[in-house]
């Protein structure tokens, strides 16, 4: 957790973490560290799996927050793999149109789904906050391409509406906040449609828009499931509790990366960084192949490329086997 880890980095550079500045920055550099190993591979303990239920489409589905990078997708009822692509193979080939059993990642987006009529957006917490903090909202309106509002919520607010009226295009580019709080913030738009929530240890919002179909009418699928494989999103440290993503195991790894990071910095200090970037990097190893000990891995060969070369109309009455012999 992050006290064991500031209390490392703390005396290693001499600094006193219970001053309020030497903690910010020591946080700061610890998060930049943290999230540099975070992002360089998909450490033990970084996935996830959910089961998502979609009821009806509109050609998009959006993933919650806390889904970083999608790494596997398949239908929970059939067992059937669902190929996720980015959106660069639609503009390759002619006449090319989204398969069923395919997801294309389009974006990152601040709201869960477009707005459809200007509106003034409702910010509102469960319960009161005991200190002060400001919401941000940065979009369009019917006047401007692109304006940011300032929320301010005193202690003791539970709801505020924007002055603005915001519009579907260009579109709200950023909703965010300037503190860790304890409660989410949710956004609702005039009709008092959800549009988005700030988690509390989150400075803004952001989800993971997905393509699912190129049918442009909205249309009920029943009820249908798919389990997927991500990525969690990485969550900053802030309070002296909070645990890295995938787990305290981590801890010196992210302590030698905040030293080579440090070291990069000084004069004269290259060697030093060098070596405690190859520390961490002994760690992070380690780590993995303790983690993979004891598991069985399959690999996917896919399908026999040969099997759809048969007509076995043509064989009479002989069926080759699976392996096309």
């Amino acid at each position: 957790m992050l006290k064991n880890i500031l209390i490392d980095c703390a005396q290693k550079v001499g600094l006193n973490p219970s001053d309020s500045t030497n903690r910010l920055w020591l946080v700061t550099k610890i998060n930049e560290a943290a999230r540099e190993i975070y992002d360089s591979a998909d450490l033990n303990g970084c996935l996830r799996e959910q089961i998502f239920t979609i009821t009806e489409v509109n050609q998009q589905i959006t993933l919650p927050y806390y889904v970083e990078k999608i790494r596997g997708v398949r239908n929970a009822d059939t067992k059937v793999k669902i190929k996720v692509q980015d959106m660069r193979p639609r503009y390759q080939t002619g006449n090319w149109f989204q398969n069923l059993l395919s997801w294309r990642v389009r974006f990152q987006s601040p709201i869960e789904h477009d707005i459809t009529n200007a509106t003034q957006l409702t910010i509102s917490i469960p319960a009161p906050e005991t200190s002060s903090f400001t919401v941000f909202i940065t979009g369009s309106t019917p006047t401007s391409d692109k304006i940011t509002e300032s929320i301010l919520f005193n202690p003791g607010d539970l709801k505020h509406i924007t002055t603005n009226q915001f519009t579907s295009f260009p579109g709200i580019k950023l909703i965010g906040k300037d503190n860790i709080i304890t409660n989410n913030v949710l956004i609702q738009d005039g009709e008092g449609n959800q549009l988005a929530i700030i988690p509390n240890k989150e400075l803004e919002s952001k989800y993971t828009i997905i393509q699912v179909t190129d049918q442009t009418e909205p249309f009920n699928i029943g009820l249908e499931t798919f389990e997927v494989l991500f990525k969690l999103r990485f969550t900053p440290f802030y309070d002296d509790f909070d645990e890295y993503p995938c787990g305290s195991e981590y801890d010196k790894a992210i302590f030698w990366k905040f030293l080579e990071h440090y070291y990069a910095n000084k004069e004269d200090g290259t060697q030093l960084a060098i070596a405690a970037n190859a520390k961490c990097q002994q760690i992070l190893n380690l780590i993995a192949k303790d983690g993979q000990s004891g598991v069985e891995k399959e690999i996917d060969f896919g399908k026999n490329r040969y099997l759809d070369l048969i007509d076995i109309s043509n064989f009479g009455g002989y069926i080759p086997d699976l392996y096309g012999r």
